[in-house]
C-alpha cells in the first residue's frame, strides 16, 4: 500500500496501469488529508476523503466481523 499510495513518490510519476490504483486505497485519501491539514489548505474536497475513508472503514469492520463471527461461532 505504501508503493502505490504516493507516500515515497507523487502518483504522477507512476505508469498509467498503477497510477489508477490509488483511488481505492484509504492510505492515498489520509495522505490528502494529513498534507492539506498540515499546509493549511482546507477545502470542500477534505470531507469527500474523509466520507470515503469511513465508508472502506465501514466495509472493512462488517467484514472482519463476519469473518470471526464464521470462525468463533459455527
Amino acid at each position: 500500500m505504501f508503493l502505490f499510495s504516493g507516500v515515497f513518490f507523487p502518483l504522477e510519476s507512476l505508469p498509467h496501469g498503477p497510477a489508477r490504483s490509488p483511488g481505492f486505497l484509504p492510505l492515498t485519501h489520509a495522505l490528502n488529508v494529513c498534507r492539506a491539514l498540515a499546509s493549511g489548505t482546507v477545502t470542500r474536497g477534505l470531507a469527500a476523503e474523509l466520507a470515503w475513508m469511513a465508508i472502506l472503514t465501514a466495509a472493512a469492520f462488517v467484514i472482519a466481523e463476519r469473518w470471526v463471527r464464521r470462525r468463533v461461532l459455527p
